[in-house]
């Protein structure tokens, strides 16, 4: 495969977390070219929004893109699900390839998760931005029926759930994958070929879940198998130790606690009972 047919593409406004090299060691080691791609913008109204900036300079360079959020890692470095899928969607003449959104083990579900998206560079796929990136959350979430679209997440993915959902003119053009192909849960691994791509979303101590995730698999921070690791970049894993995994749980308790209160005195002050 040709650097110049598909990039993985992350980014936003700082480096956060180790998953870009994951990211570019997947890439290389399947023909892929990588963009990590950090910038800021004037009246970016949401950390999102970075996504539909970062996709915009870098589609025009390639046929397709595996747009990816910082929070998610490769899992599955044997397999080719991903170039398997790129070439059905290319027979089939489709624009887009966008997970569901995995199952919350609280029940709540998505019917998208745009963490993970393949974008084609065609104008389907600039209408879908325009589309997405000038709908404002608060306007789109007139239109959203929780029973239908299911939970409403106030960011880019409602938007371009939205886009896809009222835009005739892409209605044919894109699929909606199983969660295990693009976009899955930590929860839903019994081995690291069980999905191709883990994603830690949503508040919380995401550190944690990572850390939590690759002690479960013997990986370190980077959640890349220690021989790849050293033979791109010619390091060992950064190990997570016992005492920061239980320095980080104690910390996640205590802010589930203070939030806790928070809740209880907002409820104390809005009906002025204790019970």
């Amino acid at each position: 495969m040709t650097a110049t047919r598909l990039a993985i593409v992350t980014g936003g406004s700082a480096v956060r977390y180790y998953s870009h090299l994951n990211q570019a060691i997947f890439a290389a080691e399947h023909g892929f070219a990588h963009r990590l791609e950090l910038s800021v913008a004037r009246d970016v109204f949401s950390p999102y929004w970075y996504k539909f900036l970062a996709i915009r300079r870098t589609l025009p360079d390639y046929d397709w893109i595996l747009w990816m959020d910082d929070d998610a890692y490769f899992t599955d470095w044997g397999g080719h699900r991903i170039e398997d899928l790129l070439e059905r969607l290319e027979a089939e003449d489709r624009f887009l390839a966008i997970s569901e959104g995995a199952p919350e083990l609280d029940g709540s579900w998505t019917r998208v998760n745009s963490g993970v998206m393949l974008l084609r560079n065609d104008p389907r796929s600039t209408r879908l931005l325009d589309l997405a990136s000038s709908a404002h959350p608060s306007a789109v979430r007139e239109w959203w029926d929780d029973d239908r679209d299911g939970m409403f997440t106030d960011g880019d993915q409602d938007t371009i759930w939205w886009a896809l959902s009222t835009a005739p003119e892409l209605h044919d053009g894109f699929v909606v994958t199983d969660h295990r192909l693009l976009n899955s849960r930590a929860e839903y691994y019994e081995s690291l070929d069980d999905a191709t791509i883990v994603h830690f979303p949503g508040p919380g101590d995401k550190e944690l879940r990572m850390w939590s995730f690759a002690q479960r698999f013997g990986l370190g921070k980077e959640l890349v198998p220690g021989d790849l690791l050293r033979t791109y970049t010619g390091k060992a894993p950064r190990q997570i130790t016992r005492t920061e995994l239980a320095a980080r749980r104690v910390g996640e308790r205590s802010a589930a606690a203070q939030k806790r209160v928070r809740r209880k005195i907002d409820w104390v002050r809005t009906t002025g009972r204790w019970r």
